[in-house]
């Protein structure tokens, strides 16, 4: 079943963007009665698909499938097209919002040009693993200001491959707001663990890469939160 989130729902249909509507007419070719997901403001519904207009016709609310743990992941500036990968899959399994961040040793910086491109892998994700939500990606900040914004959350932890002894079962305990950090291809300085004051993980005996350091975190995160049964 198809899934599509409309900014508006008026007398029990729910409009589709014009984008969205000539998606399901051209290219999924949806038939006049087809039943589909929609989602706003955070709620699914299951709606009948109307070819001759932009709408559908709203049936019944579905239970919300999002995790109760919320996880903010904070991912170093990746090069090339790493970065749309983390963006897709994390989001695939219940990342709630991203921030990109720029480190010590970030080989790309520049990425304030593909803002737009990297929020529309997270919604065309959230569509495809029918997500209540889209999760929200953020402009690129810095160590100092990601060093602030981690005070905000009941859990933050990096993932690093010089921890030792002490991984997720031994730092997680039921929080349910979890920030993730995610260093770039050359590793996170010690200066910056420092800085950021939060838990070192490991992840285990291997060295994983960027992109998959966060995507790895995060499922172990919600394994031990019950969100994976």
């Amino acid at each position: 079943m198809h899934s599509f989130f409309v900014d508006e729902i008026r007398q029990g249909k729910a409009y589709l963007s014009k984008d969205d509507f000539h998606h399901a007419k051209r290219v999924l070719r949806l038939k006049d009665g087809e039943e589909v997901n929609i989602i706003h403001a955070g709620v699914r519904y299951i709606a009948k698909y109307s070819i001759s207009k932009a709408h559908a016709e709203i049936i019944d609310t579905l239970p919300s499938n999002e995790a109760s743990a919320k996880i903010t992941l904070y991912q170093a500036i990746l090069k090339g097209d790493r970065m749309d990968y983390v963006f897709q899959k994390c989001t695939e399994i219940g990342v709630v919002e991203f921030f990109p961040c720029v480190m010590k040793r970030c080989v790309a910086r520049d990425a304030d040009n593909k803002l737009k491109r990297w929020q529309r892998i997270a919604k065309e994700a959230a569509c495809q693993s029918v997500r209540s939500i889209v999760p929200k990606v953020n402009m690129p900040i810095t160590t100092e200001e990601m060093a602030d914004r981690l005070l905000r959350h009941e859990l933050a932890i990096i993932p690093w491959e010089n921890a030792e002894g002490r991984g997720l079962r031994d730092v997680y305990m039921g929080e349910k707001d979890i920030a993730i950090v995610i260093g770039p291809e050359g590793g996170i300085t010690e200066e910056e663990i420092d800085m950021l004051g939060v838990n070192t993980v490991t992840l285990g005996k291997r060295i994983l890469r960027s992109e998959t350091a966060g995507l790895v975190a995060a499922t172990g995160i919600l394994l031990l939160s019950g969100n994976m049964e």
